[in-house]
């Protein structure tokens, strides 16, 4: 395909708001089968978090197929953002040749930290200590933020905070700054920097333009750095018709979910909804979201967890499931392991003869295995 050049005047991003509930794949598949004309179907592009979400959307694409015993079935271009951006970095000339392995990156830099003077004691902490140092480097630039850290326009100097607790931070900044200028000794330009220089260039206009698609979807993004959402944002530019499809929490569980963190819908911010904020705001910056406006809600004072558990249960009444969630505090794992263990058995005494299936919802395959292992102790059984 051409570079093809869209106005900016037929620029156009659809913000889709849907229920954390609502499965993503099947709102984009749906969308999709509604171009109507399957010929333009391959020259859409469909960007999204994970190859494993891309494969299941063609599943889900070729079960909806209109006509089953038609054949074959040109898909749409599913793509992670990384893909998007391997290929929008060769057709902006931007050489990728020479570019180290992430793996071999720490593997050059740990025998030089084995031979710092703080470092020359614990030689054996020089590898771990290197993975830490490429992810604070990788961050701090895909954030924007290296300035902070190389003390770019007097940056490191207004933030560092005073007293005998700057001196110290001062010095970790001074190794930082150390460790950064051995990395560049030996990798003078990295993937990261490429990722940057596309950013820039798309971002400024000083780029060709990238090739048009008839309509472009994207939606599940869970994190995304500064420059991810710049180069997110400048692949929905790409198309002639762009949709982006963002979480909305507005259930019971859901709103209880999102108080657990402190300031929601930041784009500055840590919690699930930060990355749609981000979005909202690079739009807004291209001019592509004028009339999108991002709902940040700060709890003022930094509100205790408790304190912002219980607002949410307050607001949303007494009815529903939001008022059976019990916030327990455990010291260690095992301890909150035996606590999960104990509800679970005490649900299972007061059911009596009859039961009820009880599930168990935890993002730690460790703890997951533990609370398996203790359930087959007390004699239940669990799946």
């Amino acid at each position: 395909m051409s570079l093809n050049h869209i106005a900016p005047a037929e620029l156009k991003v659809t913000i889709h708001e849907i229920p954390l509930s609502d499965d993503l794949l099947e709102t984009m598949a749906e969308r999709l089968w509604s171009v109507g004309d399957v010929a333009v179907l391959p020259d859409c592009l469909v960007l999204l978090p994970s190859s494993r979400a891309c494969r299941t959307l063609e599943q889900k694409l070729w079960a909806r197929r209109p006509d089953p015993g038609a054949g074959g079935l040109l898909l749409p271009r599913a793509r992670t953002l990384t893909q998007w951006i391997d290929d929008a970095m060769v057709l902006c000339g931007l050489s990728r040749e020479g570019l180290p392995d992430d793996r071999v990156r720490a593997l050059a830099l740990a025998p030089l930290l084995a031979d710092l003077p703080w470092l020359r004691e614990n030689p054996e902490n020089a590898p771990g200590l290197a993975d830490e140092f490429l992810s604070l480097f990788d961050e701090a630039r895909l954030e924007e933020r290296a300035g902070r850290l190389w003390g770019l326009g007097g940056e490191r100097e207004a933030w560092l905070p005073q007293g005998p607790e700057g001196e110290a931070v001062s010095r970790d900044v001074d190794r930082i700054r150390e460790v950064w200028r051995l990395y560049r000794e030996v990798v003078p330009r990295d993937r990261v920097d490429g990722v940057c220089e596309l950013a820039h260039l798309l971002g400024t206009g000083a780029g060709p333009e990238l090739p048009a698609a008839p309509l472009v979807l994207a939606g599940g993004f869970g994190k995304l750095t500064r420059i991810d959402a710049r180069l997110l944002t400048a692949a929905l530019r790409s198309g002639r018709e762009s949709h982006l499809l963002l979480a909305r929490g507005d259930g019971e569980l859901d709103r209880v979910f999102a108080a657990t963190w402190p300031d929601r819908a930041d784009p500055e911010g840590v919690d699930p909804f930060s990355p749609d904020a981000r979005l909202r705001e690079r739009l807004r910056e291209a001019g592509l979201g004028d009339d999108v406006t991002a709902s940040v809600t700060r709890n003022a004072g930094r509100q205790p967890l408790r304190g912002r558990l219980a607002a949410a249960r307050e607001d949303l009444g007494a009815d529903g499931p939001a008022a059976w969630i019990t916030l327990r505090a455990c010291a260690d794992p095992e301890s909150e392991a035996r606590e999960v263990i104990t509800c679970v058995v005490d649900a299972l005494a007061m059911a009596g003869d009859t039961p009820p299936r009880i599930g168990v919802a935890t993002p730690d395959l460790r703890l997951a295995a533990r609370i398996l292992a203790l359930l087959e102790e007390a004699g239940v059984p669990a799946d």
